[in-house]
């Protein structure tokens, strides 16, 4: 009971960091309904779950980190397209997207202007949760991961979405 009263605390702390948002409303709904992966599962048997989710990381003071001093050396010198986040959201000044006529590349900002037929497409992508909406299974097959995706789903700030026309071809980009 303690290690679920753990999991649960620590569930409900990182949920304070939730956006304002229809999607964060449903993933808030949704994480209260779910169990917290658990070690009697069989994806989780041999993972140390309070390592890997409820114990707290070691982040640097504020201050000594200087993303714009950092970085540039982390990325590849290329052409190439890139999608940089930072904190969680597309960072404009590091990425390099192609135009908006060949493709539509970025993140929720950019998502705004986009067509009212992009941005459906997108929400139905985002709405649905694994052993929610679909790998629905009975309770002894669940992989446990649909509490890390509601938390996902209430945290949301940003998102990497590619969408190419039908007749464009990824190489022509």
């Amino acid at each position: 009971a303690t290690a679920t009263a753990t999991a649960e605390k620590w569930f409900a702390e990182q949920a304070e960091r939730s956006s304002p948002s229809k999607l964060a409303e449903r993933g808030l709904k949704v994480l209260n309904q779910l169990q917290a992966p658990e070690k009697n599962q069989e994806p989780f048997r041999y993972t140390d779950l309070d390592a890997l989710l409820y114990s707290v990381p070691v982040t640097p003071e504020k201050g000594e980190f200087n993303l714009a001093e950092k970085l540039p050396p982390l990325l590849e010198e290329t052409e190439a397209y890139r999608m940089v986040f930072v904190d969680g959201q597309l960072h404009a000044g590091f990425s390099r997207l192609p135009a908006e006529d060949a493709a539509l590349v970025g993140g929720q900002e950019a998502l705004e202007s986009w067509s009212a037929e992009a941005r459906s497409h997108f929400s139905q992508l985002m709405e649905q949760l694994p052993e929610v909406d679909f790998f629905q299974s009975n309770k002894r097959d669940m992989l446990g991961c649909g509490k890390l995706a509601a938390l996902n789903q209430a945290v949301f700030r940003d998102v990497a979405y590619v969408s190419l026309p039908e007749a464009r071809n990824c190489e022509d980009m």
